[in-house]
C-alpha cells in the first residue's frame, strides 16, 4: 500500500479489502431492551385504537389545538380522534342531560296531577315545572 502526498491531498495508491462475511448477531442498536420497548409502544397503541373504536377513548386536547401532541407515544388519551370530536361530545352531553331533565320534570308533573286529580293541581304544577326548566 502506497500513500503519497501531493500538495495539501493525501493519495492512497491501494485500499485493502477486508473478506465480507455475515454477522450472526444483531446490531448494538436491537438490544433486547429496545426490542422490549418497540413491541410495548406498539401495543399500547393498539390497545388505545380498541378502545377508540369501541367508543370508550378521551381525545387529546394538544392535538386539537396544535399539530402535535407534547407527550407523543407517552400520552394516555386518544390520537385517533377527528377534529372537533370534543366539542361534539360536549354538545352531546349537554343535549343528553337536557333531555333527562326534561323527562324527568315530565314525570313529577304527571305524578302530581295524578295524585292530586283536578285540572287546577296539574296546571300548578305545569307552571312550576315550566319555571324550574333552563332556558335555552
Amino acid at each position: 500500500m502506497g500513500v503519497r502526498i501531493e500538495n495539501t491531498f493525501i493519495t492512497v495508491e491501494e485500499v485493502p479489502t477486508l473478506p465480507v462475511r455475515r454477522s450472526s448477531s444483531a446490531p448494538p442498536g436491537f438490544s433486547s431492551e429496545f426490542m422490549l420497548a418497540l413491541q410495548q409502544k406498539e401495543s399500547h397503541k393498539l390497545q388505545q385504537k380498541e378502545i377508540h373504536d369501541a367508543g370508550l377513548c378521551k381525545p387529546c386536547v394538544y392535538l386539537e389545538k396544535a399539530i402535535t401532541c407534547r407527550w407523543g407515544d407517552s400520552c394516555d388519551f386518544c390520537h385517533f380522534c377527528p377534529p372537533g370530536e370534543i366539542r361534539r361530545r360536549k354538545k352531546q352531553k349537554k343535549s343528553r342531560i337536557k333531555k333527562e331533565n326534561r323527562q324527568a320534570m315530565q314525570a313529577m308533573l304527571q305524578s302530581l296531577s295524578k295524585a292530586e286529580g283536578d285540572a287546577e293541581s296539574g296546571f300548578i304544577a305545569e307552571r312550576v315545572w315550566r319555571a324550574q326548566m333552563p332556558r335555552s
